[in-house]
């Protein structure tokens, strides 16, 4: 929904910044929220409060922002009033008819619980009714009748026969731009950016490459149980860095403007293939589930992580891993088993790969905050819950906290009444808890509790 400007008491809104926040807080909430975070960089060096509530409070009227500011007002002062208290007795404008269909409409019960605001607007805008979205984590493909995909079979095509992909030590401009073409990232705007980041200093490091999501084709809706086609591309660790990272980290405000328009390409609804119109990092991402059947949530170590450090999104459900190019095969295989095993070594400390039960994947999610992407599932461990505490605890990436939640406790715990505020997950966490529900206990008997919890009457 949208609102008009003049609808605001904008006083009654820079009140309410100016009373029930200091200055620190403010801060925090332009770090935090990323649309706000160039208000950060602009006045982080403030010494009172009025230079950040004035900037929020401009930048709200420019780009008519106040229901998502008053949105993140609440989640973070509960006794602050409706969002209707604050207009001057005008009803909110609704950007079309549509935007009003009922629940019905919507063809995972989960969506309209537990996608962001953001999500659910842009949503409602492409008239995507059929996504399923958890938090910042989005659906873009996931196996008919919940049946995990069979990795072997699923077609993945190397975009362009690129020869060796080497990594990149010092680069110059020229290898730089060769990358970007690699990656054939033909999107105006994104191409102009990073042309643009290019020439604005000397870049020294060493740069791997990563695997790039480039497309995936659905299969036609006559025969929804082939499977999807994978196009990948290679792409520099110097696009992720700049790109994906920097939305995180440093964005300004023309790659928030990107962001948002790659959003609603990406999550347009009705096409048979799936593109992200941008660079996207694809991950290996998996919920685990011990032999005691209890789930596994780690606090990522924001040291480690771009989403804890700038965003706060420091739980996880439960290991992540990036694909290198020599994951895939010329011949169009994914070593998906081998991805994960790294990551278990790597991350947790697990050398025997025979304590892996079963891995299971069930999808293709895209990362919202900052658009990567991930083939998602479920990983089955031999081992007990208290036989991972001492990896977890030497762990560089996690090791801060950790919750082993009984199976029979998950819904309660991550949905119903959350132990983990919605706003601290990674963008796929808990969408990895719920695939991990759907595969412990049916689909069926999940959806049936997701329609006991409450509904927003304006989802």
């Amino acid at each position: 929904m949208t609102t008009r400007k003049t609808n605001f008491d904008t006083g009654k809104i820079r009140s309410v910044l100016l009373e029930k926040f200091t200055l620190d807080e403010l801060k925090e909430l332009c770090l935090d929220v990323t649309w706000l975070k160039p208000l950060y960089n602009r006045f982080d060096s403030a010494q009172d409060k009025s230079p950040f509530v004035d900037g929020i409070i401009d930048y709200c009227d420019k780009n008519d922002r106040y229901t998502d500011l008053l949105n993140e007002i609440q989640s973070r002062r509960a006794s602050t009033p409706l969002i209707s208290e604050f207009m001057y007795g005008a009803t909110p404008v609704t950007q079309s008819a549509d935007q009003s269909r009922l629940v019905k409409d919507w063809s995972y019960v989960e969506t309209p619980r537990l996608a962001t605001d953001e999500v659910i607007q842009i949503l409602h805008a492409e008239q995507n009714y059929q996504a399923l979205a958890v938090d910042n984590g989005l659906m873009l493909y996931i196996s008919p009748h919940f049946r995990p995909i069979d990795l072997s079979a699923l077609p993945i095509h190397r975009h362009r026969d690129f020869g060796e992909v080497e990594m990149l030590k010092d680069p110059t401009p020229l290898q730089l731009s060769t990358k970007i073409f690699e990656a054939d990232i033909e999107d105006g705007p994104i191409y102009d950016y990073l042309r643009q980041l290019i020439r604005s200093k000397d870049w020294i490091d060493v740069y791997q490459t990563k695997v790039g999501f480039y497309q995936a084709r659905l299969p036609p809706s006559s025969f929804p149980d082939l499977p999807m086609n994978l196009d990948i591309v290679p792409l520099n660790f110097w696009i992720v860095d700049n790109f994906n990272r920097r939305i995180l980290l440093n964005p300004d405000d023309r790659l928030l403007e990107i962001r948002e328009q790659v959003l609603h390409r990406a999550i347009k609804g009705g096409d048979r293939s799936v593109l992200p119109a941008c660079p996207s990092a694809l991950y290996a991402e998996v919920s685990i589930i011990s032999s005691d059947n209890k789930l596994v949530l780690l606090e990522k170590n924001r040291n480690a992580s771009a989403l804890a450090k700038s965003r706060n999104r420091r739980w996880t459900c439960s290991v992540e891993e990036g694909f290198t190019w020599g994951n895939f095969t010329p011949e169009g295989g994914v070593d998906f088993l081998r991805v994960i095993k790294r990551c278990l070594r790597r991350e947790l400390h697990l050398d025997d790969a025979s304590v892996i039960e079963s891995v299971n994947v069930y999808g293709l999610a895209l990362e919202c905050t900052h658009l990567n992407t991930a083939l998602v599932g479920v990983l089955r461990l031999g081992i007990s819950s208290m036989e991972l505490v001492s990896g977890i605890r030497n762990s560089e990436d996690y090791g801060l906290q950790w919750h082993f939640i009984d199976m029979e406790e998950v819904f309660e715990k991550l949905f119903a009444h959350p132990i983990i505020r919605p706003d601290e997950w990674h963008p796929t966490g808990r969408l990895r808890a719920l695939l991990a529900l759907y595969e412990y206990f049916g689909y069926d008997e999940i959806r049936q509790k997701m329609n006991s919890l409450p509904l927003s009457p304006d989802r």
